[in-house]
Parts: structure tokens; sequence; C-alpha cells
């Protein structure tokens, strides 16, 4: 990836549903608008040689804002690359990303593969440059990228960081074995310190499903029971309604009753907690939400109970315990609630849009150092890498930790949540398309973490970032490339048109072009005599569903998958207040010569 700018224009607003068979800009209808035009100056650019041209360029073509964030040797450098990886490329298709903003995808000259291209200008004439962001062209030897791992995964990350939308590690492992496993951005913006494969990553929530293990390996001993109740255990517990009524069971299960301890107290003393008992003075007098056992109630104060009945009974701190008992085992070397005032090698900083109200805001991202917990413990807050999430993956699997019937009690679903969708001793236990996964999630300002365990299918995926949310996109994308694998396995059981396709590099033609829109996806643009203007969309039809599969935050996998193949697709569209439904052919557009 070639980044130009973290700013770079966000190219997947739109969702380009075809590769249109090489147009040209003259036959173009928007042949005249300013960001065709500066299309055609970076062409002349892509021909050009020496730096002459490229001074020129830099000079009157680039926006003030682009030259105050770089200098302009950095803005040189930056344009002999795009001349460089450009200059043996043809353009294939052309999509507007908005007024000023365009992408284009170019294709190699010989077998290789293709490139995006994605500029955004300046409103106010002369309409400079202000963003422009591709991804390098791959090695032609190795072909196209292929569909699923690794190549449709490199892609889509490649996307999600050139907009500066994601930092951290991604690993997905299939029978133990990773297939994929990268790092993208920044462990410490200060300091310009890449992340790298095991740099140390926040777990956020994802720390509960050490606590269940330990928990589970004290019943299988003998030592402790389910339907136990927190007074056996911690006699002295303060909160007499919390010892004689709630039991291990409902606080694995997040039924207990007990709320979550950030609270005002908290923000008083975060920064000096170092052990439980620290942090169970912050919420031990708090009154019961709801009867234990009554329902449902997400909880980071009854992990914290969990971790004093393990200390209780082991005569260990947690700490000590679970990394004697589950790190150690399961061989995760770089795994542990760091406190953050104590120098750790290799270990991220978290990057927020979060305000210290918890809002999203505008602006350069913050660092989290006084947004979370000074240590983290049996609720959230330690660390790891993708590769010690895998270890574990395996040890469970592979009985490390737990006999087989204990394993079984610990991911087996305990509470339903909703259709497909329960939690289990502290791990979450979800079907989706046939396909059960187990895991957890963990997330606050400046961190995302995504784990799961798909037993039937072989897969494990974990995903650590230092940015908001961002871990759960690509743990989404994950998601579809992996449930629809055995699908597209069966279907492709034999030569085929799509293999046949793939073989060639040719690519598929529908002739629309998508952007998000709140209620499903906006149609942009339409190619004349294209499949989608023949089957009767236009520009602003809202896209509803595909195939019966409403579109939501996953979108772009859904439309990747549907029209990765020749078979039609049925399009439920709304135009006004009137809802039809549209099917839609994609043509197979024939190979360059």
């Amino acid at each position: 990836m070639i980044i130009l700018n973290r700013r770079t224009v966000a190219v997947s607003s739109v969702v380009a549903l075809a590769l249109l068979a090489a147009p040209t800009f003259a036959q173009h209808p928007d042949a005249d608008s300013p960001r065709f035009k500066a299309f055609r100056t970076l062409e002349r650019l892509i021909q050009s040689h020496g730096d002459a041209p490229l001074r020129k360029f830099l000079d009157d073509k680039v926006a003030a804002e682009l030259k105050e964030r770089h200098s302009d040797e950095e803005l040189l450098r930056m344009l002999r690359q795009v001349r460089s990886d450009f200059s043996n490329t043809s353009m294939q298709s052309a999509s507007p990303l908005g007024p000023m903003s365009i992408q284009m995808i170019f294709r190699s000259q010989g077998p290789g593969s293709r490139t995006s291209l994605a500029l955004r200008l300046d409103p106010k004439p002369p309409h400079g440059f202000i963003d422009f962001g591709y991804k390098a062209p791959r090695d032609p030897s190795l072909g196209e990228a292929p569909v699923g791992f690794p190549g449709e995964l490199r892609e889509f990350m490649e996307d999600l960081v050139s907009r500066d939308e994601f930092s951290g590690t991604v690993l997905v492992a299939k029978d133990g074995k990773p297939v994929f496993e990268q790092a993208y951005g920044l462990a410490s913006k200060r300091y310009n310190v890449s992340n790298r494969i095991d740099t140390k990553l926040n777990l956020g929530s994802m720390n509960k499903m050490f606590t269940g293990v330990a928990i589970c390996q004290l019943v299988e001993q003998g030592r402790l029971s389910f339907d136990d109740k927190v007074i056996k255990y911690l006699p002295n517990y303060p909160n007499r309604e919390v010892a004689e009524k709630v039991t291990i069971h409902q606080l694995l299960t997040h039924t207990s009753g007990l709320g979550s301890y950030f609270n005002d107290k908290y923000d008083t003393v975060w920064s000096t907690i170092r052990t439980l008992d620290q942090l169970l003075s912050v919420f031990v007098d708090e009154p019961l939400e709801f009867e234990p056992g009554a329902r449902f109630g997400y909880s980071n104060s009854g992990p914290v109970v969990l971790g004093l009945i393990i200390e209780r009974i082991t005569g260990q701190t947690y700490y000590d315990y679970v990394r004697d008992h589950i790190y150690k085992p399961a061989g995760m070397i770089d795994t542990d609630c760091y406190a953050m005032d104590t120098p750790t090698p290799n270990l991220a900083i978290g990057y927020t849009h979060m305000d210290g109200n918890h809002e999203h805001r505008d602006g350069p991202r913050r660092n989290n150092l006084f947004s979370h917990s000074l240590k983290g413990g049996p609720a959230g807050g330690g660390f790891s890498t993708v590769e010690d999430l895998l270890r574990f993956s395996l040890a469970l699997q592979e009985h490390k930790l737990l006999s087989p019937e204990m394993t079984e009690t610990l991911l087996t679903r305990k509470i339903a949540l909703g259709p497909g969708l329960g939690y289990a001793y502290f791990f979450g236990d979800e079907t989706t398309n046939g396909h059960r996964h187990v895991g957890h999630n963990g997330g606050a300002p400046g961190i995302s973490a995504d784990f799961h365990i798909y037993s039937d299918l072989g897969y494990t995926v974990a995903v650590l970032s230092n940015y908001d949310g961002a871990a759960a996109i690509v743990s989404r994308f994950i998601r579809g490339i992996i449930e629809r694998a055995p699908a597209r396995q069966r279907r492709e059981g034999g030569p085929s048109v799509e293999r046949q396709m793939k073989s060639t590099g040719a690519p598929y033609r529908i002739g629309v072009m998508l952007r998000h829109a709140p209620d499903g996806m906006l149609v942009d643009g339409l190619v004349p005599g294209a499949p989608g203007e023949k089957a009767g969309l236009h520009a602003g039809d809202r896209i509803l569903s595909i195939n019966g599969q409403k579109l939501d935050p996953d979108a772009e996998s859904v439309i990747a998958e549907v029209f990765s193949s020749p078979d039609v697709a049925t399009l439920e569209v709304r135009r006004g207040d009137k809802t039809f439904t549209v099917k839609l052919k994609p043509e197979l557009v024939a190979p360059e010569e």
C-alpha cells in the first residue's frame, strides 16, 4: 500500500460493482468537469519524463492544503512513485465519488493485476489536488489476487488503511496454521513506531474469557461449584445482598444484577488502582440493578468478584493465577495485564476520536492514556497479540486448559440473546449462516478487539486494533469470506465460467456505481447500455436487499459475493415511495488482447 496522505479520499464510500470496458474520457458525459480534467492532467504527468513536469505539476496543480502537510521534496518523491507505478498500466474504469472526487481502476499491460487510484480536489478554483492515494500494483508474476485468503482480505485491509480507518494486527488461521497475518499502522504516533505482528494491543473485555477459563478450572478441580453463592468464598463480602443471592453461574453469564464499575468514584481513583480489592471498593456498595437470574445485563463488576474468589481459593493474585494456569500452558508469552505507568516493550498506545464524554469528535485522534484503567483485570484491559490469541484458541481446542467435557461447558450457550445469538461462560456463542463461532470482543476509546473460533470450519480469527471500533469492521468482512467459502468450493467443483474468467483476468460488467446511504445503497451512476441500465435501474434508486439479504454495515462483502459470479441477482429497489424488484444479470467482459 502506498499512502500519499493519511486522510486520503474515502474510496470505499463507493462500491464499484463493475469494471467497465476500457472507457475514454473524451466519450464520458462528465469529461469537462474539474475532476475529469484533473485526471487528464495526472494522466499526462504519468506519461512524462524527468523532474521538470513533476515540479510544474507541484507548482500549478497541488492545493495549498496538501502542501501544508508535506514538504516539496516529499511531494516530489510521491509523484515520482505514482508515475513509476502507473506508467505501464491502462485505465479500465472511472467512478465519481463525489463532486470533487473520482476513483480510477487501472490494469497492467501484462497478465498481472489491477490497481486503483483515487483523488480529491479543492472545491474552490483552480481545484488543486487535496488528496490522492492508491494501491500499488501487484507483481505480475503473482497473477490476480485470489478470492478469499489472502488476496481478498489484503485488498480490503489496504483500502481501510489508506483511509486511516484501521491500525493494529490481523490473523486468520485455518486448522491452526495462519493463512493471513499482517500488522498495520502505528503503535506510537508520537515516536512513529509501527505496529508489528507481535505488538501487544489492548484486549478490552476479552480478558473475561481468561476469567471464565480460570473459574472452570477450579470447578473441574472440585474447588468450587457453579451453583455456589458468593458468600461461600467471600464470607466478609461487604454487600450482603450480593453475597447471599448471587451465584457463580450468574456472575459468569451477566445475570447477577451487578453493574459496571465505571462510575463517578472510579473516575476519581482509576489512576491508583492496582489490585482487585482496590477496584472492589469502587462499586461494592452499589445495590443490585435487578434480581439475580431475572435477565441478562452486561457487567464489568461481576468478573471482578470472580477474580477475588479465584484469589481467595488459590492463595495467588488473580494475575499470577492466570499467568501460571492459562498463559503459560497455552504458550502465550506476550499476554498480561501490564500497568500503563510501567515501561513495557512493544506495547501499542490507543488512539481515539472519543472525547471525555465518550462522544465522537472530528479531527486528529488523541491518545487514550488518560481514559482507561491503569491496569487491566478480570473484566478487561489486559494486552495480548494475535499470535498469542491463536495459541489460546489451540490450547482450548486441544484441551490443554480444560477437559473436553469442561471445555464444552465453558463454550455452550447458557443465555439466549436473540436468533442465533447467545452467551456462554464469558464467551459469546453465535450461529450465522449455519456456522457456529465462539469468542469475545472488546472495545473502549482507542481499543477494539475481536476473537472468534469457527470450530466446524476450522478457522480462528483474531483482530486487535488501537483505533475505536476498527476490529469489528475487519472481523465482519472476514466472517463473510469464511462463511461463504464452503458454498463457493461446492460451486467451483469443476471448471466454470467464473474460474475461466479469473484465469484470463476478465471482469464482469455491471455498469452500476453505488454509494452508502442510511437505509441502503444509493445508485450513484449507470453506464449506458450496461446491465444495470438495461435492468431498469435509475440514478438515485436505493438498493435495499440483494437475493433477499438486507444490506447492512457489512454491505461490501455481501455485494462482492453476489457479483463475484455470473448468477442472476434479485435486487429489492426503492424509488421514491415505490418498492420493486430488479433482476440483474452480470455480463462477462472479454479480456483485453
